[in-house]
């Protein structure tokens, strides 16, 4: 069996450079390459020692600079990936199945980014592999206090996710107390995108450095989601991050009227926001944390591989 010396990772921000701090680059590029022990291609220029490496994995980078430095790769006999954590297909179907043809194999962050890799590449290997959380990134430790009184409800995200939020605005205003407020942690596209009629929303400036704490000073996260295919795909990543962070969080679709008025309701009582994070936090600290991830990772590797010395 062939052994992986050099792995190197080409995030998402070497094609974006604008979205340096994207969350998909830390999940699935720089957290992982930390944790496997590779490494991370910074620059947004292509660098010749490309080519020292057993294995280039591209993180959501797929224009056509990376797909013709992918096709080199592999003509130069260096094993190449795609990571897919996005519905990509809805806006740029024919660029993404250009490069997931041009690649060895494809890792998804989802059972539903699988099914459609798998429904237009029935023959190409793609492997699930979560989003990894790093505990040294989050400290995780006890749960946010929780008492009596007020509630802060937290939304985090970024600007383009924010209609969520805005789709369950009313049923959260008919459903919290007079003195309850909503934090909104996003980047300055989100600033005055909601505006409350009965609820007071304070928009904080997402930043790397400070998200972790300004998210423990609230005791609700919500996550909101729509039911469409982009949205469907998504992974869990925002919830996890609110447990492992201590806080108990609401994740359904928006269009679960009935489910949302019942777990605002439930969490106006102190008990129940503590037994939902008693209930629900270990999961996510245990099978989230990037390094149980980074076994996934490298079995996935592994098993590339070794199928590349036996066929």
């Amino acid at each position: 069996m062939k052994v992986v010396m050099k792995v190197i990772f080409i995030p998402f921000y070497a094609q974006c450079p604008q979205h340096r701090n994207a969350a998909s680059a830390r999940f699935r590029a720089e957290w992982p390459a930390k944790y496997i022990g590779a490494d991370i291609a910074n620059s947004r220029e292509i660098y010749s020692d490309l080519f020292d490496y057993d294995l280039v994995i591209f993180q959501k980078a797929y224009n056509l600079k990376f797909l013709e430095l992918a096709k080199r790769l592999k003509q130069k006999g260096i094993k190449t990936a795609f990571d897919l954590c996005d519905a990509e297909w809805l806006g740029r179907e024919v660029e993404l199945k250009a490069m997931i043809a041009a690649v060895d194999f494809v890792t998804a962050s989802t059972a539903e980014i699988k099914a459609w890799v798998i429904s237009e590449f029935p023959k190409k290997q793609c492997y699930i592999i979560p989003d990894g959380h790093d505990l040294d990134y989050y400290k995780p430790g006890k749960p946010v206090e929780q008492v009596a009184g007020l509630i802060n409800y937290v939304w985090f995200g970024n600007s383009g996710t924010i209609l969520s939020l805005k789709a369950i605005l009313g049923i959260l205003e008919d459903n919290s107390g007079p003195k309850d407020t909503l934090t909104i942690i996003a980047d300055e596209h989100a600033r005055n995108a909601i505006l409350g009629h009965k609820i007071y929303i304070k928009f904080i400036p997402w930043q790397l450095e400070t998200v972790n704490d300004e998210i423990r000073r609230c005791n609700v996260a919500l996550n909101p989601r729509l039911d469409n295919e982009s949205y469907r795909v998504k992974s869990n990543n925002k919830t996890a991050m609110a447990y492992i962070l201590g806080l108990p969080c609401i994740d359904k679709i928006i269009d679960d009227e009935r489910g949302w008025v019942d777990s605002l309701i439930n969490f106006k009582l102190v008990k129940n926001r503590k037994k939902d994070v008693a209930d629900n936090r270990d999961n996510y600290l245990k099978n989230y944390n990037m390094t149980a991830v980074a076994e996934i990772w490298r079995a996935a590797i592994k098993q590339e591989f070794y199928d590349q010395t036996t066929n």
